[in-house]
């Protein structure tokens, strides 16, 4: 994170836990201010969240992550989602 004013520049990358891949176009979303950005092909992200802000990280077929942005860290962060177990129809 880069500090910038009341709110930091915080960066990372989402991954597969069990593969340790990265997880293409996961959303990155602080819900409490209706903000938020898409990862890219390689699961990068960068978005501004102010200190104490929860952060939601999610992607279709994962299990949604979530944690609170600390912005006296100055740290690129790497998040694990945990695919899903996929289930027969009825």
């Amino acid at each position: 994170m880069v500090r910038s004013g009341s709110q930091v520049a915080l960066s990372g990358i989402v991954l597969d836990r069990k593969t340790n891949q990265p997880v293409p176009f996961a959303t990155v979303a602080v819900p409490a201010r209706s903000a938020g950005t898409i990862a890219d092909a390689q699961g990068r992200f960068q978005l501004n969240v102010g200190r104490g802000e929860v952060i939601q990280i999610s992607s279709i077929g994962y299990e949604a992550a979530t944690m609170f942005a600390e912005a006296t860290v100055l740290k690129r962060y790497a998040w694990c989602l945990l695919p899903l177990p996929l289930l027969p129809c009825a």
